[in-house]
């Protein structure tokens, strides 16, 4: 399976916000959009960066006023990102080894969407329950 039967599956909308915008607005978004993370977009529709639940956490634990500091202060910069044309198996390893849990897509260096590790799983775990089903059923044999 490839990225992009994940993208034809769930589309392309990705949450963004401005690097000049506040921590605390970026948390708003995450609240307000049920994400989990947002991407800063640059002027080309290629990313500046992303910031994520965890990023913001970090800045709590540091004491940082959220109302002030700004998310150009807090994003990570040259996150880590795949194309539609990658295979999840490849894409969920460098998830595990970079522990992260958002990737973002991009075609042709433009932002084409983001992957969660729920994404990833998620088909997976829809194929062994396809495998189990199959298995048991072979196994129990022909019902008279």
């Amino acid at each position: 399976m490839k990225v992009r039967d994940i993208l034809n599956r769930k589309g392309d909308w990705v949450a963004t916000i401005d690097a000049q915008a506040t921590i605390h607005q970026a948390l708003c978004n995450l609240i307000e959009n049920k994400v989990g993370a947002l991407l800063i977009k640059d002027d080309s529709g290629g990313i500046e960066g992303i910031i994520t639940e965890r990023d913001i956490i970090r800045e709590v634990h540091a004491d940082a006023n959220l109302r002030e500091k700004l998310v150009t202060e807090a994003m990570i910069r040259d996150p880590v990102c795949t194309s539609p044309e990658d295979d999840i198996e490849w894409v969920m390893n460098e998830m595990t080894e970079g522990r992260v849990r958002h990737v973002p897509v991009m075609s042709d260096g433009k932002l084409a969407g983001i992957v969660s590790i729920g994404d990833i799983v998620k088909p997976q775990r829809d194929q062994l329950k396809s495998e189990v089903t199959q298995l048991r059923d072979y196994v129990a044999g022909p019902q008279m």
